[in-house]
């Protein structure tokens, strides 16, 4: 079976997050498997150093990844178009069995082949309810692919969560084929990430977090989506309680000088440091004593599994995807979205009460394990084969 697996990028933790992440999570898996070859697109190229390594260390696994266009801005037709061409270059001699999209412009990309009979099938994953970013030809774009083209054109979508999936259906209430929709939940590469876990840190990022014995840590993307105002604000309040309270946020992103501007003006430098992309998160968040995820958007959020798998106690927003993960005061604490003083309370609180941190965690771990990749991609390739066969 040769199967195609279209992301947007592999500027991981910069330019592309969590989705591309799993486009990468599932090849990989996918392709551990007999008699099946994934192939890897990654539409645009943004010309960093960790997408570089990305692409190096995919080719060296035995997986052929590979660039189709430059970046130039969201929704950018020509760029686009000039990836299309590309894309059609590479895989002409390829008898594609399945065509796989992990964002809207990529799953047009798959529809485009199949139409012209380069790939058998067409799939798209759906990480998340807002999946649109806003950009020239978005408001006019968005409803005719979503409502009309990606329904009628694929063999398949797949939401990573019961809300995502809720959505899909709500798009054209009793004009879609239900049928059509799937729930596969996120997955996590449980033997990799322990191993990762094990690695041992450097001593600059020891002697950061021997500063405090309640080291919080936060992972994602500096966005909008991600709620980081509210940790920040929280942390303020924070601080009266627990004098000693760090928190690490680890990512880079559009709203960094923002924040780190909202740092200062509630001189919170010495109790919250940006650390950047790192290489290591594995390693690092099973020495933190918390982790807070305040979104106010999520599909299926991997770094809470990868909290969980760490055993570190979890606070998020209760927000939907989020709140099929996380079970509050099961396998973490949920709290509002938008709501700095309920966090800065419920942080408190955790902290307090060891016993309930160490109960949360230990029913974390256990509840986790049935989201591994191994699972997730047998459920992927059982959905390709059975399309197939029809």
């Amino acid at each position: 079976m040769e199967i195609l697996q279209i992301i947007k990028g592999l500027d991981i933790g910069g330019d592309s997050g969590g989705a591309e992440l799993f486009g990468i999570k599932l090849a990989r898996e996918l392709n551990k498997m007999p008699n099946i070859n994934v192939l890897i697109c990654a539409f645009y190229s943004v010309g960093t150093e960790t997408e570089k390594i990305w692409l190096e260390n995919l080719n060296k696994e035995g997986i052929n990844t590979f660039f189709i266009s430059e970046w130039g801005g969201y929704n950018n037709i020509n760029k686009f178009v000039k990836g299309i061409h590309h894309l059609i270059s590479s895989i002409s001699d390829i008898h594609l069995d399945v065509c796989h999209s992990h964002f809207q412009l990529g799953t047009l990309a798959c529809v485009i082949l199949k139409f012209l009979k380069y790939s058998k099938t067409a799939y798209r994953t759906s990480h998340i309810r807002k999946e649109w970013n806003q950009g020239k030809w978005t408001w006019a774009l968005s409803p005719i692919f979503m409502k009309r083209i990606f329904p009628n054109y694929l063999d398949g979508e797949i939401g990573v969560s019961k809300a995502v999936c809720n959505y899909l259906i709500n798009r054209r209430p009793g004009k879609l084929n239900k049928s059509k929709i799937h729930l596969i939940y996120n997955g996590i590469d449980v033997k990799q990430f322990r191993e990762k876990s094990q690695q041992p840190l450097p001593k600059s990022d020891l002697l950061l977090l021997n500063q405090s014995k309640h080291n919080i840590g936060c992972v994602g993307r500096l966005t909008e989506q991600k709620g980081y105002p509210y940790i920040i604000e929280a942390m303020s309040e924070l601080i009266q309680s627990i004098p000693d309270a760090k928190l690490h946020i680890a990512g880079d992103g559009e709203l960094k000088a923002d924040l780190e501007k909202k740092v200062v003006d509630l001189n919170l430098e010495d109790h919250i440091k940006f650390l950047g992309l790192k290489n290591n998160i594995a390693a690092l968040m099973r020495h933190w004593d918390l982790f807070v995820l305040p979104s106010l958007w999520e599909g299926f959020p991997t770094v809470i599994m990868e909290s969980m798998l760490s055993g570190v106690p979890v606070i998020a927003s209760n927000i939907p995807g989020t709140n099929e993960l996380v079970v509050h005061q099961e396998t973490g604490l949920l709290v509002p979205p938008k709501d700095s003083k309920a966090l800065a309370n419920c942080i408190v609180n955790i902290f307090n009460q060891d016993s309930l941190r160490n109960n949360l965690a230990e029913n974390a771990k256990i509840h986790v394990l049935q989201f591994s990749m191994e699972n997730i991609a047998q459920t992927y390739h059982k959905l390709y084969i059975k399309h197939l066969m029809n």
